[in-house]
């Protein structure tokens, strides 16, 4: 008998989309879902494709539902702004998201709202999940909650919003047989922790070391808060007017990428990641030919594959738009081509970008063969 899982379908998936989820075994969540009478314990918001924003531990980043798998749909919500709203409100809720990443986590915010003595403090520095998820439909601008200000909002608060939001879980995820399912459950023992989202953990990083690099230097204290405003470091040289300013963050962010080996972080990590990706097709074809695949078996690995085709196409489209932007911001500040740091930079955005077309040309390939297999 085939035992099924869940999956994210990236094609019915919009920005702006809630995310509410529980990890049934975990003793935080039971507490989180107790002492708030709720069946759910997290919120986050998508932003583009698969990725969602969400505030954990090590604070505010992004976590790729691709890589992970729903054991039982019952411990997950998706809820979607309905049609009856403006259309671009969700897009500005994620855009609002993104513009949260890699701020802290406020761990006695999430405390203080869990037992409702949040009062009327307000705090835009640091969020907890459910905090973030509200503060970025308010900046938006709608305040789904009304009054309640979004320090006050625990995960299970966005199921009350029927007349904002719709459900649609069903439409969301799809079942897959377990044995293809993503290595990490969302909702048992296994869900990537905080410390698996390297690339958060690796811009934390390096924000923190630069942060401890300049922070006695006079010029640095008017940046300190930008330097965590930005999805990307990259951002702070365009506020930077004084060469020699701008030679010295440039410096310490070259000396906070070799401390961190930021040059070969990013095909390891997708080698990490994606290891179907980087299997040849000479190996694919011999795994076709060795491994007793059934008929369900191939059609469940074509879907699986396009959409995995469909997230790095969203991927190459992400990538252009940044280099485009980038390209526009260098024609502000031609000089910033002399820094290495602004090098490096530009090298890894177009390494992103090559390692998605490969990603995109292997994965159709793939399909080809799966096709054909299908018709023998």
């Amino acid at each position: 008998m085939r035992s099924d899982v869940f999956v994210i379908d990236v094609n019915k998936f919009k920005p702006g989309d809630v995310v509410l989820s529980t990890n049934s075994a975990s003793r935080v969540s039971q507490v989180i879902r107790k002492v708030t009478d709720s069946n759910f314990s997290h919120a986050s918001i998508a932003m583009m494709g698969s990725n969602c924003v969400e505030a954990v531990g090590n604070g505010v980043r992004v976590m790729c539902l691709e890589r992970i798998h729903v054991a039982d749909l019952s411990n997950v919500r998706v809820l979607r702004l309905k049609a009856s709203f403006d259309a671009d409100v969700p897009t500005k809720a994620a855009s609002a998201a993104k513009g949260c990443l890699f701020r802290p986590y406020w761990p006695r915010g999430a405390m203080a709202a869990g037992l409702g003595l949040s009062g009327d403090r307000r705090n835009e520095d640091s969020f907890f999940c459910s905090h973030l998820v509200a503060h970025c439909y308010i900046e938006a601008g709608i305040e789904i909650f009304g009054r309640e200000i979004p320090e006050a909002i625990v995960p299970g608060d966005f199921l009350r919003l029927t007349t904002f939001f719709d459900d649609v879980t069903e439409s969301a995820f799809r079942a897959i047989p377990k044995k293809y399912a993503p290595a990490f459950a969302l909702d048992v023992e296994g869900y990537p922790g905080d410390s698996e989202d390297a690339f958060a953990a690796l811009n934390q990083n390096i924000s923190r070391n630069l942060d401890s690099e300049f922070k006695t230097e006079e010029w640095f204290r008017p940046f300190r808060n930008k330097l965590h405003q930005f999805s990307e470091w990259y951002g702070l040289y365009f506020y930077f007017q004084d060469l020699e300013v701008l030679r010295k963050y440039d410096a310490g962010l070259v000396k906070s990428f070799n401390k961190y080996d930021f040059s070969n972080f990013l095909r390891s990590e997708m080698s990490r990641n994606h290891p179907l990706m980087f299997v040849t097709i000479e190996q694919w074809a011999q795994l076709l030919d060795t491994a007793p695949f059934s008929h369900k078996d191939l059609v469940a690995l074509i879907e699986l594959l396009k959409a995995s085709e469909a997230s790095f196409q969203q991927n190459t489209d992400i990538y252009i738009s940044d280099l485009e932007k980038e390209n526009w911001l260098m024609s502000l500040k031609p000089m910033l081509i002399d820094y290495e740091g602004v090098r490096l930079l530009q090298g890894f955005y177009k390494e992103r970008l090559a390692i998605a077309r490969e990603c995109i040309k292997i994965t159709s390939e793939k399909i080809g063969l799966l096709t054909a297999r299908l018709c023998r």
